[in-house]
C-alpha cells in the first residue's frame, strides 16, 4: 500500500496546525458522491439560507452601523472632549456563526459594538438602549448589563441581534482598524476584553483551516448532530458553537485535502478515541507577553488542570471554550462521540447511514427519575431577564447533584418546554435534567427493596444561589421539583403522545442492532457456531421437564398452587398466570404514598418512585 507520504519528502508537506497532516491523500469518486450525499441531506434540514434572507441581514447590520454612528454624535458634545474627536465614529463587527459562515436561516447575529475611549458602558446602557427601544423596526428588546458579556437582545426586522460593546482606549478608531492586532487589547477592561473575544477567535480559525469551504460544510454537519442529539449547549456544560468550530478546525488540519463526509467520519473516529483532558488546539499557546494576560496554563495554573475536555481558543490569550463541562455531561459527550462513530463507520454513500446518524435523541425514554426546573414570571420582561440568568446557573444544580449520595449523574436537556405556572405568574417555562441513579447492593449482591436519596441540599444550594441575584424581585419564582417518568406529562414526547412504556436505556440511547435472518433450529439441526439463532441465552435456559408425554403434546401452565416444594423452586421458576401475579401483590401498602405530593420547593413529603425493572422502590426525599 502507497504511503500518503510517498509522494515527497516530510519537508514538503504542508503543516496547518501544531501537527503534520495525518493524511495528504487525495480524495476519490467514491468520497466525492459520499460528500454530495451528506451535502442533500443538509440541505434537507433546512440549514442554508436563501439569497434574499442573506441580503436582509446585511442591510440590518448597516442600518444598525448607522443607528450606533448616530448615537455617537448626539453624546459627543456632552462629554467634553477636544473639537477634533467628536466626529469620532463607532465600528460594529460579528462573531459566532454569522463570522465563521455557517449560521442557520433562524438563527441570530452576534455583533459587537467598539467605540472609542469617551463612550462608556453605562452609556450604551442608557441613551443607546433608549434610542432602540423607540425604533418601531425593533422588537423584544430586552438588556442584561450584568451579564457575563453584557449584551443588548433585540429583533431588528425580523433578524435576531445580539448586541455586545467593546471600549478601546483609543481617542479615534482608524479606519484600518485591526481586530486581530494584540496591541489593542492594551489597558482593555475584562468585560470589553471578552466581547472582542469572539471576533478574534472566528478569524483566526478561519485563518487556520486548509479550505474554508469543506470546513464550513462540515462544521455544519456536526452542529446540526449536536443539536439533534441534545449536546449543543454550552451554558449546560456541553459544548457551543465555537467550541464545535475549534474541533472541527482540527480534523481539517489533519486531513487538508478531505471532503466534508471524510472529514465528519475521521471526526467521529478521533474524538471518540480522544484522551482526554489532553488539550485540542489549533496553534501554540502564545504566553503572555508585552499584555500580560493570563493564558491556560495547566502547569501554572491549579484551576486549568481541573477542566476535564480542555478545547483551547487559538486567538490570544488562549483559552479554555470547555470550563462548564462536568463530569455528567462529559460522560454523555464520550458516549454521544462513539455513538456517532459507530454510525457512520463503513460505508457512507447511503443515505440511510447519514440519517441514522442524525435520529433525535429520545430523551424522555434514558431515565426513570427526572429534576424538573420551572421557571415563572409575571410579566415578559422579568421573565427573559429571569430565565436568562436561571439557565446560566443551572451547572451549579448539575454539580451539586454529581456529589448527591447516590446519584451516578444528572444529564442536563437543553429543550425548553411550555409550563403551566403558579396563580399569577402568566409566563412560564421548564427544563427537565435526567438523574442516574446508582442503588447500592446489600450483601449476596441482592439490592434493597426501598432507598432514600436526598436531593435537598443540591436544590438548596441552587435556589440559594440564583435568589440571591441583585435583579431578583417578587415577580419572578422558581420551582424545583423531582418527576418519575410515569408523570412526565405527554407534551414533553414527539407528537405529544406518551409510550405506555419505558423502554430500556441502551434501546433507547444506542443504536439499533440490524436483525439479520437465521434459519431455525431444527431437531436434525443441531446448535453450531455458523447457526445464530441456535444459541440459547442461559438466562432463557429452564430446567428440564417431565418428557413421559409425547413431543407435540400442549403441556399444562403450572399454577402457584401446584408449585414445587421451597428447594425445587430455586432450580426452575414458576411461571404465573397475570390473575395470578396480582393476588400476589401486597394488600397492606399503606404506607406508599400514590398521590403526587404538592409540588413545592423543599417540601417534606417523599416522593415514591417505581424503578419498573427491577421492581424495587426508590424514595427520594426533600427533607
Amino acid at each position: 500500500m502507497t504511503s500518503p507520504w510517498s509522494a515527497g519528502a516530510s519537508s514538503d508537506v504542508p503543516q496547518y496546525g501544531i501537527t503534520k497532516p495525518l493524511s495528504v491523500v487525495p480524495p476519490t469518486e467514491k468520497d466525492k458522491a459520499a460528500s454530495a450525499v451528506l451535502e442533500r441531506l443538509l440541505r434537507s434540514f433546512g440549514l442554508f439560507e436563501s439569497v434574499e434572507k442573506q441580503r436582509l441581514r446585511e442591510t440590518v447590520l448597516g442600518k444598525l452601523h448607522v443607528i450606533l454612528n448616530e448615537w455617537m454624535k448626539e453624546i459627543a458634545p456632552t462629554k467634553n472632549i477636544p473639537e477634533q474627536y467628536a466626529e469620532a465614529s463607532a465600528k460594529i463587527y460579528t462573531s459566532g456563526s454569522y463570522r465563521l459562515g455557517v449560521n442557520s436561516p433562524t438563527g441570530d447575529i452576534d455583533t459587537i459594538c467598539v467605540v472609542p475611549k469617551f463612550i462608556t458602558i453605562d452609556d450604551f446602557f442608557s441613551t443607546l438602549q433608549e434610542k432602540l427601544i423607540a425604533m418601531e423596526e425593533i422588537d423584544d428588546f430586552t438588556a442584561v448589563p450584568d451579564a457575563f458579556v453584557p449584551v443588548m437582545k433585540f429583533v431588528f426586522s425580523g433578524i435576531d441581534i445580539d448586541l455586545l460593546f467593546a471600549q478601546l482606549q483609543l481617542n479615534v478608531l482608524p479606519d484600518d482598524l485591526n481586530l486581530m492586532d494584540n496591541e489593542i487589547l492594551q489597558h482593555l477592561d475584562d468585560k470589553s476584553y471578552k466581547s472582542l473575544n469572539g471576533c478574534r477567535v472566528a478569524d483566526q480559525i478561519l485563518r487556520l483551516v486548509p479550505n474554508m469551504e469543506n470546513f464550513r460544510m462540515t462544521l455544519r454537519a456536526i452542529k446540526r448532530w449536536a443539536q439533534v442529539r441534545g449536546c449543543y449547549s454550552n451554558v449546560l456544560g456541553f459544548l457551543g458553537g465555537i467550541t464545535w468550530a475549534i474541533m472541527t478546525a482540527r480534523i481539517c488540519q489533519l486531513y487538508p485535502f478531505a471532503l466534508p463526509s471524510t472529514l465528519l467520519s475521521r471526526f467521529f473516529h478521533i474524538f471518540s478515541k480522544w484522551n482526554w483532558p489532553m488539550p485540542v488546539k489549533l496553534n501554540n499557546i502564545e504566553e503572555g507577553g508585552s499584555l500580560g494576560r493570563e493564558v491556560w496554563n495547566p502547569r501554572i495554573n491549579h484551576r486549568d488542570r481541573l477542566h476535564l475536555m480542555p478545547v483551547i481558543t487559538p486567538a490570544y490569550p488562549a483559552m479554555n471554550s470547555t470550563y462548564n463541562v462536568s463530569k455528567s455531561t462529559l460522560s454523555i459527550l464520550k458516549s454521544e462521540l462513539k455513538r456517532g462513530c459507530d454510525a457512520i463507520h463503513g460505508t457512507f454513500t447511503g443515505v440511510k447511514k447519514w440519517e441514522l446518524l442524525y435520529e433525535p435523541l429520545e430523551f424522555f425514554m434514558l431515565y426513570r427519575h427526572y429534576v424538573k426546573i420551572r421557571v415563572m414570571a409575571k410579566n415578559k420582561d422579568d421573565y427573559k431577564s429571569w430565565k436568562g440568568l436561571v439557565e446560566a446557573k443551572l451547572r451549579f444544580l448539575i454539580q451539586r447533584l454529581e456529589i448527591t449520595e447516590h446519584v451516578d449523574a444528572a444529564h442536563p436537556y437543553p429543550p425548553w418546554y411550555e409550563d403551566e405556572g403558579d396563580e399569577g405568574y402568566d409566563h412560564c417555562k421548564c427544563f427537565y435534567m435526567g438523574l442516574k441513579i446508582d442503588i447500592p447492593k446489600r450483601e449476596g449482591g441482592v439490592k434493597p427493596q426501598k432507598h432514600q436519596i436526598n436531593l435537598t441540599h443540591a436544590i438548596k444550594y441552587f435556589t440559594d444561589n440564583i435568589n440571591n441575584w441583585i435583579g431578583k424581585n417578587e415577580n419572578m419564582a422558581v420551582r424545583v421539583i423531582p418527576v418519575s417518568w410515569s408523570k412526565l406529562p405527554s407534551s414533553v414526547f414527539p407528537n405529544g403522545e406518551k409510550p405506555k412504556k419505558r423502554r430500556s436505556r441502551r434501546r433507547s440511547a444506542g443504536l439499533a442492532k440490524e436483525k439479520v435472518a437465521t434459519p431455525p433450529v431444527t431437531p436434525d439441526k443441531p446448535p453450531t457456531t455458523d447457526n445464530p439463532a441456535a444459541k440459547v441465552s442461559p438466562k432463557r435456559k429452564r430446567a428440564p421437564e417431565d418428557n413421559t408425554q409425547p413431543d407435540n403434546a400442549k403441556k399444562p401452565r403450572k399454577s402457584i398452587e401446584a408449585a414445587q416444594p421451597d428447594a425445587m423452586q430455586q432450580e426452575r421458576p414458576v411461571i404465573a398466570s397475570n390473575e395470578q401475579k396480582e393476588a400476589l401483590k401486597p394488600k397492606h401498602v399503606d404506607h406508599v404514598v400514590k398521590d403526587e405530593p404538592p409540588e413545592e420547593l423543599l417540601s417534606s413529603s417523599t416522593l415514591l418512585r417505581r424503578n419498573r425493572v427491577g421492581k424495587k422502590r426508590i424514595e427520594i426525599n426533600l427533607l
